[in-house]
């Protein structure tokens, strides 16, 4: 009897401790930016963001599975066509790729649809402008595993109101932003109701949060 007794406290302890743990969002993430290339010609500027994000983009509050993406940004003076085609190269291997006009900022994108090594060399020519990129996020202080956790821990109370046992009923996104001319990370829990809840932090200053 003593021995039922003492397997059956095991084993509710066990449960206890798996239904109660924290919620870390690892598997709620729709998207997550982990490299970042940088590039200026002249005045202009592009960006590339790379990391996984959900195959299905639909900012819902649900996730779904994720698949591998670059994301190019090129940011000119001027507005050209809807949609320009450009000259990737990537280690020495060419590419054409087509960027679409985003009407609300007037930048051009396109997702390569894979992801691009931290150690590419990787440059974009269109016409006269010819793009040289670096990644920058390799000197950053605070790199996306930092930003996620401090993430978790500043909206720790909208975690722990959509957190139920092990499931977590939202999706969390984290990108790159520029303001004042310094890098941020912007890390964003979205509900099932699409309530959306933002924390944005200084890729090189982690008390730099707001």
């Amino acid at each position: 009897m003593k021995k039922y007794l003492l397997s059956f406290i095991f084993i509710f302890g066990l449960f206890c401790l798996c239904g109660c743990q924290k919620n870390d969002l690892k598997n709620n993430i729709s998207e997550k930016t982990e490299i970042y290339f940088f590039a200026r010609s002249g005045g202009e500027i592009g960006s590339i963001s790379v990391g996984k994000r959900e195959e299905n983009y639909i900012i819902n509050g649900n996730h779904t599975k994720n698949v591998d993406f670059s994301l190019v940004i090129l940011r000119f003076n001027n507005v050209f066509d809807k949609e320009i085609e450009a000259e990737i190269n990537v280690n020495n291997k060419t590419d054409k790729i087509t960027l679409e006009l985003n009407p609300l900022n007037s930048t051009y994108m396109t997702d390569l649809g894979y992801a691009l090594k931290e150690s590419d060399i990787i440059t974009i020519n269109y016409g006269d402008y010819n793009f040289e990129f670096e990644n920058i996020s390799k000197d950053f202080n605070v790199d996306s595993e930092k930003a996620i956790e401090l993430g978790q821990k500043h909206l720790e109370d909208v975690v722990s109101d959509l957190t139920n046992r092990n499931s977590f009923d939202g999706e969390c996104y984290l990108k790159i932003m520029t303001k004042d001319d310094k890098l941020y990370w912007v890390f964003t829990i979205v509900d099932t109701k699409s309530n959306e809840y933002n924390l944005i932090i200084n890729v090189m200053d982690e008390n730099d949060i707001f």
